[in-house]
């Protein structure tokens, strides 16, 4: 169990200068803003369980139309399509249409 004091070592720096190399190291390896932007809005797509389920039952059959994503997730097709619809908008699955 930590007590109140190993909470402060953790928040404050016990070495009064900064580790230059490290810290450059680090710096050149940090992704960019605008980087930084497009994968937190990657995920917030990902942060919503239904768009996750789409994106799984994707990845174990490739390519699925509405309804059938509606089957295998026990959905209702425009609750899916309007998830799909936001993954597509993001970039995230590609649609294709097919029939009449």
């Amino acid at each position: 169990m930590s007590s109140e004091s190993d909470v402060r070592m953790i928040d404050s720096c016990a070495s009064p200068a900064a580790d230059v190399c490290a810290v450059e190291t680090t710096r050149q390896q940090m992704p960019s803003g605008t980087a930084s932007r497009e994968l937190a809005d990657l995920f917030r797509m990902l942060g919503d369980a239904s768009r996750v389920r789409i994106l799984s039952a994707l990845l174990v059959s490739e390519e699925l139309c509405v309804c059938d994503l509606a089957a295998v997730l026990d959905s209702s097709e425009s609750a899916v399509s309007h998830a799909l619809r936001l993954l597509r908008m993001s970039g995230i699955v590609r649609s294709r249409r097919l029939g009449k």
